[in-house]
């Protein structure tokens, strides 16, 4: 009878281990493959984050680079709107000064100056 009740509980025993066993590896598995996808995502998103990064950097770059290009551009201008005004108010033309340097130095020297 022992020997009967032993048999009967053995050849049940390895069914349900089996069934226990591959519930587990199953649940293994996916928890696996859960956090490979996580993992999959994170390094996406890590990705992503440094191409953004990197983008509004050289825009950034790009717009100073602008900017000072504009204000050089800008303080070039206005010094050559104040050297037109200060030779408009002041009439510093060389038209001028040419009968003082005839006067004084022979047509060669003079044409050398200018």
């Amino acid at each position: 009878m022992y020997l009967l009740c032993c048999s009967v509980i053995l050849s049940f025993l390895p069914l349900h281990f089996l069934l226990l066993l591959i519930i587990t590896i199953s649940i293994i598995i996916n928890i696996i493959i859960i956090i490979i996808i996580i993992i999959i995502i994170i390094i996406i998103i890590i990705i992503i984050i440094i191409v953004i990064i990197i983008v509004i950097n050289i825009v950034i770059n790009i717009v100073i680079i602008i900017v000072i290009i504009i204000i050089i551009i800008i303080i070039i201008i206005i010094i050559i709107i104040i050297i037109i005004i200060i030779i408009i108010i002041t009439d510093l033309h060389p038209c001028r000064f040419l009968p003082i340097v005839l006067n004084n130095r022979s047509a060669g020297t003079v044409l050398m100056a200018f």
